[in-house]
């Protein structure tokens, strides 16, 4: 692509490796084929002699340009730059499904997956990722996005996409394997521009005796308001069940009264900050929702309080009756938001308070678009697991799930309409954060009737 005395740039097609590694002899990478041209009288040797001139890399199955830098001063200049990201790397990728965010961030620690060492996954104690992505095209079951890495972890965007439900088409390991595999919905083929190549990568590069620096456009920053009525992200971090059906009729709440779903990971405080609003007065008195759960009580909890404890049995004939909002099993355990308790408390005028999980927020979003939805994050991962360790409910291997889905849940926070931040030692000041917003949600549609 192009070539000077300091630079070379490939372009580095799909299933070449870039340098030899375990299973990857001499002769078949792209090192390889550098040197042959070369006869190996060039090329910075800074990375080593397995890598020479190499300053950064592509996975096998992704192609795109590559740097490689003919001398040492070059390849010190180009790894410097890269170091202070100074040099704009932007990926394309065809994704499945529908990604809701015109714009986003995902922030999620990735590390060897413990089930299988071969792969990557978002881990609770894996390095700092960030990845950012804006949508390119929207495609009938497809979504092409270009994507900008803040970080450079191995197989950093594969396993991102993956974790929110979108993994790249044609990816073997993450994804499908084959990018017809899945469409999105019947009769959604793969466009034929894009069928030759899923996944791929171009840069913006400073020349290594030009000090200047790229600079690329940033990434928004988690959570926005003013994007009511947009789908959420498609798939759940477990099970999540259909909704059985919706009921036989349907009715409107009165004018202004608001359906306020409160989510976020576990550990992340949402009972606490629902106890703190209830001590709170409110005019018209919110309505709280009380879910039911076949999980066992914890201690302190009090039955159609805190949770309708049901019996498994007890919860699926309800759900069957088409007696839930929504409708789904959480960490092993069935959790449902009853119908006709939001029904009531909208017809009678009050704000309705559903405290639920980011997988059943996604189901009532879906059928009630009017609905305002506020995630609670914690200041840091770090404070959410050690709320999580804190509060000693759970199981070793119950407390490993709820991390790990912990991490994938914040990476889905663009979803909402708005973001609050539970500080440590701070709920009064999160519960009124939450009046406020609703507060104005209330003021901004006040001959609104949401329709459920």
């Amino acid at each position: 692509m192009y070539e000077d005395a300091d630079l070379l740039i490939v372009d580095k097609p799909s299933g070449l490796v870039v340098h030899p590694a375990a299973g990857h002899h001499d002769g078949d990478t792209l090192v390889n084929a550098l040197l042959a041209r070369s006869g190996g009288s060039e090329y910075g040797g800074i990375a080593g002699v397995a890598r020479p001139g190499i300053v950064h890399r592509l996975d096998r199955d992704t192609s795109g340009l590559l740097m490689v830098a003919k001398h040492d001063r070059a390849q010190a200049s180009l790894m410097a730059q890269l170091k202070a990201r100074r040099i704009r790397k932007t990926y394309l990728a065809l994704v499945q499904g529908s990604v809701s965010a015109a714009v986003g961030r995902i922030e999620a620690p990735i590390g060897r997956d413990p089930g299988h060492r071969t792969r990557m996954a978002v881990v609770p104690d894996g390095r700092p990722s960030i990845t950012g992505y804006r949508v390119k095209e929207r495609l009938p079951g497809w979504t092409l996005l270009e994507l900008d890495l803040v970080t450079g972890r191995t197989h950093q965007i594969r396993v991102h996409l993956d974790a929110i439900g979108h993994p790249v088409a044609g990816d073997p390991v993450y994804g499908t394997g084959t990018v017809a595999a899945w469409s999105g919905r019947a009769g959604a083929p793969v466009p034929a521009c894009l069928a030759a190549g899923t996944r791929g990568a171009r840069g913006r590069t400073p020349h290594p005796r030009d000090r200047a620096a790229a600079r690329g456009p940033g990434v928004r920053p988690h959570g926005a308001a003013g994007r009511r009525g947009r789908a959420m992200t498609d798939r759940p971090l477990e099970h999540v069940s259909d909704d059985p059906g919706r009921p036989d009729y349907v009715i409107d709440g009165a004018p202004g009264a608001v359906l306020a779903i409160i989510s976020g990971p576990s550990g992340v405080g949402k009972d606490t900050i629902i106890d703190a609003l209830r001590s709170r007065t409110h005019e018209p008195e919110y309505a709280y929702v009380v879910t039911c759960t076949t999980r066992t009580p914890r201690p302190g909890e009090v039955d159609g309080v805190d949770y309708h404890f049901l019996s498994r049995e007890d919860f699926l004939r309800i759900r069957a009756a088409r007696g839930f909002l929504e409708a789904n099993e959480v960490h092993g355990n069935w959790y449902g938001s009853p119908r006709d308790q939001v029904r009531g408390a909208l017809a009678s005028g009050r704000d309705a308070i559903l405290k639920i999980d980011v997988q059943g927020a996604q189901v009532v979003k879906e059928q009630v678009t009017e609905a305002l939805l506020i995630f609670v994050v914690p200041p840091s991962l770090t404070t959410l697991f050690e709320r999580l360790r804190t509060r000693a409910t759970e199981t070793a291997d119950e407390l490993e799930l709820r991390q790990r889905n912990a991490a994938i849940e914040l990476a889905r926070q663009d979803d909402y309409d708005y973001v609050v931040v539970n500080e440590t030692g701070q709920v009064e000041r999160t519960a009124e954060r939450i009046d406020r917003i609703i507060a104005e949600e209330r003021r901004r549609h006040a001959n609104r009737r949401v329709r459920i």
